[in-house]
């Protein structure tokens, strides 16, 4: 079986802090991996390493592909092969008036039907034109994870993809989750701390 992600000596620097310092770590396709941690531990940033979100140092190859080697227009590509689901923030703006659909169009914005099975999967269907910033917390979790699944990803990241949702939500995404994963072929890495 191939890896889906090699890191060797991973470092992360911010202002001179070390967020990563020297991980290493090897995932298998088809891998699901927990990431626990206490908060500041540097989980979500090594999520953010692996669709070079943020720069990095040491060796890193995610699908295949050597980041530090890959010119913007192959990063691009690369990113398209990984469904990324950050941590839920406050609650967005309506400023940026984008429903339902058009969100989960940012995961695959030519395959509509490929859209429409995220927006079924997910039970979203019948809020596809409802105003992404009016959703309530566990929806808009929803929304995110089938924008990621949209794109079909072969390595689904998720940052705290039940955080501070109610435990109905949280057994709901668990289950689905679970559900994904088991039909094979998906990587999944994700950071909890639960």
């Amino acid at each position: 079986m191939s890896d889906a992600v090699v890191a060797e000596g991973l470092t992360v620097l911010r202002g001179g802090t070390r967020l990563l310092d020297r991980v290493s770590l090897r995932i298998a396709t088809g891998e699901f991996l927990a990431v626990l941690g206490p908060n500041g531990a540097g989980k979500s940033t090594l999520l953010q390493t692996l669709p070079a979100l943020i720069a990095c140092t040491g060796g890193l190859t995610v699908l295949g592909q050597r980041l530090d080697r890959l010119s913007a227009l192959k990063r691009n590509a690369l990113r398209r092969r990984i469904g990324y689901v950050p941590q839920l923030q406050s609650r967005p703006s309506p400023v940026l008036p984008l429903c339902v659909r058009e969100v989960v169009e940012l995961g695959c914005l030519d395959r509509p039907a490929r859209v429409a099975l995220a927006l079924e999967e997910t039970g979203l269907a019948a809020l596809a034109e409802r105003p992404y910033h009016v959703l309530s917390g566990g929806e808009q979790r929803k929304v995110h994870l089938a924008r990621a699944l949209a794109g079909e990803p072969e390595l689904l990241l998720l940052d705290e993809p039940a955080g501070h949702l109610d435990l109905r939500w949280q057994e709901w995404i668990t289950q689905w989750l679970g559900r994904l994963w088991r039909r094979g072929g998906l990587t999944v890495i994700m950071v909890t701390h639960d």
